[in-house]
């Protein structure tokens, strides 16, 4: 046994959200560009941010999609 106690892994809400939404997120380091993250949908470049968790916040925006925040 290499752990002290067996816990489970749990995704956090942002994850649950993109894969419920079809969400991924891309980063491209070498780009020289101030939003290196992507959001995607079904392959489709939905929109980009500073850090993974703006490109969504930003793709839930352009979607008309409550945020893992605001959802339930």
């Amino acid at each position: 046994m290499d752990e002290l106690f067996s816990i489970p892994e749990v995704k956090s809400p942002r994850l649950k959200w993109m894969e419920r939404h079809g969400i991924q997120v891309l980063h491209f380091p070498d780009l020289d560009t101030p939003e290196p993250y992507v959001a995607t949908r079904y392959g489709k470049e939905v929109a980009k941010g500073g850090t993974a968790e703006w490109a969504c916040y930003f793709a839930a925006k352009k979607l008309g999609l409550k945020t893992w925040n605001e959802e339930p």
